[in-house]
């Protein structure tokens, strides 16, 4: 009798994408680095009258100089007022040596600056911000600062964008690192959807990728757009809710004097927010904005510290 060993390939076959797919997950897995030292901040309460919650602030007040700026950040999906931490590295000595103070500002995991009123608890309404959260923010730097910059990464990078280019004359720079821009929106046809993923499964596609799609049915590429798409649907049910809140749209359809902006973003960021960066800048630099836009080779939330640190020095008042 002859033995039919089809399934038996089958499973090895099965088993070597397995073998290899772990592998691959496990040697791009992030290494542990040791903790920074402490840094010493004040941690204050603001209030948002007109979106009616409360928020948290870490602030950082400058050790050398007396602070005479400030940098508002905005921490990405999941984070909290203590993410600026992570980029304490660049941004402490900045404002040490600059008088820079640093408002890490969070409203919650998942908070977005709207400028529409919503029904969300997690949304702040621009106006809410400039007129009642600095006010009581800068109330502890005691003067009106020479340099206002907003920064945020990924979600937070969103947030900066939508707070400064909707209030040019407030900010002196916006700097943006991996935001999280896409060049399609939540409620653009199946097809186009469709169509884009598959372009950004070719351009960042690898053996990793590869296999995810043949073990689990679609690539994480896939499931990061779908997970952004579907989120920014969640937050706004109503494409009209969405066109009134699209960033992207706004800045694409609206010629305006803009502040000095900086973008950094990983060509390889498997969220595929590279095209919706580049898209952005692009249409900056036809505007006659002062943009910086540094192409990293790397992944999402890759920065390039010497560029970032060039930039808010140069552009300072």
């Amino acid at each position: 009798m002859k033995t039919d060993y089809k399934p038996y390939c089958k499973l090895a076959e099965l088993s070597i994408i397995c073998m290899f797919f772990f592998i691959s997950c496990s040697a791009t897995s992030p290494k542990k680095t040791e903790g920074a030292p402490p840094i010493h901040t004040k941690t204050i309460k603001v209030y948002a009258d007109q979106s009616a919650i409360n928020g948290d602030v870490s602030l950082y007040l400058p050790e050398i100089k007396k602070a005479s700026n400030i940098l508002y950040f905005f921490h990405g999906d999941a984070g909290n007022s203590e993410s600026w931490h992570g980029f304490s590295s660049i941004l402490k000595p900045l404002a040490d040596n600059y008088g820079i103070a640093i408002a890490s500002v969070s409203f919650g995991p998942k908070w977005f600056i709207v400028l529409s009123e919503e029904q969300n608890p997690y949304h702040i309404l621009n106006t809410d911000f400039t007129e009642n959260i600095m006010p009581q923010i800068e109330s502890y730097i005691s003067i009106e600062p020479l340099n206002r910059i907003v920064c945020g990464f990924s979600m937070g990078g969103y947030n900066a964008a939508q707070l400064a280019y909707h209030s040019p004359e407030l900010f002196s720079q916006v700097i943006m690192i991996s935001p999280s821009i896409l060049p399609i929106y939540p409620y653009d046809s199946d097809e186009t959807i469709s169509e884009y993923i598959t372009i950004s499964e070719r351009k960042l596609g690898s053996l990793k990728q590869t296999l995810r799609k043949l073990i689990l049915g679609r690539s994480r590429i896939e499931s990061s757009i779908n997970y952004v798409l579907s989120f920014q649907k969640k937050r706004f049910p109503t494409e009209s809710a969405w066109d009134k809140n699209n960033m992207l749209k706004y800045v694409l359809t609206t010629k305006r004097n803009y502040p000095s902006t900086y973008i950094s973003s990983g060509i390889h960021d498997i969220n595929a927010f590279f095209d919706g960066n580049e898209k952005l800048y692009r249409k900056l630099l036809e505007y006659g904005t002062d943009v910086t836009f540094i192409p990293i080779n790397g992944g999402h939330l890759s920065r390039d510290e010497e560029s970032l640190r060039d930039f808010i020095i140069s552009h300072l008042h």
